[in-house]
C-alpha cells in the first residue's frame, strides 16, 4: 500500500507551518503525533474532521500526544454562531472583494 499507514516511521521532512519551520523527527521527539491528511480539494467532511480534533486538542496534549495541522477552512453551512461554538479559540473571517464573509478559517492548535 502506497503513503504512510500506521506504525511507518514518516521522513524526517522540513515542514513550515503557522507556527515554525522544523524537522518532523525534532518535532515529534518521543512522543505520539497525529497526523491529518486530505485531499486537495479541501472538502467540508476535512475541514470538519480537523476541526473537531482542534476542539480537543488540549485532551491529546494531556495525554502526551502532538497534533501536526493548515488552519482549517470553515463550511459556509455552518453559522457564525455554530462556528464560535466549535473554535472557541476563535476564527478569522478573510476580507474579500465581494465583502461576503464565507471565507473563514480557525487554527486548530
Amino acid at each position: 500500500m502506497p503513503g504512510i499507514t500506521l506504525g511507518d516511521t514518516v521522513p524526517n521532512l522540513e515542514v513550515e507551518t503557522t507556527h515554525k519551520n522544523f524537522k518532523l523527527h525534532d518535532y515529534f521527539a518521543d512522543s505520539w503525533t497525529v497526523f491529518f491528511s486530505h485531499p486537495g480539494d479541501f472538502t467540508p467532511v476535512c475541514t470538519t474532521e480537523l476541526g473537531a480534533m482542534g476542539k480537543y486538542a488540549h485532551e491529546f496534549e494531556q495525554r502526551g500526544v502532538k497534533l501536526l495541522d493548515e488552519p482549517v477552512v470553515i463550511s459556509p453551512a455552518v453559522s457564525d454562531e455554530e462556528a464560535k461554538k466549535l473554535f472557541p479559540q476563535g476564527f478569522k473571517t478573510a476580507e474579500l472583494p465581494s465583502k461576503k464573509g464565507y471565507l473563514r478559517v480557525a487554527d486548530v492548535s
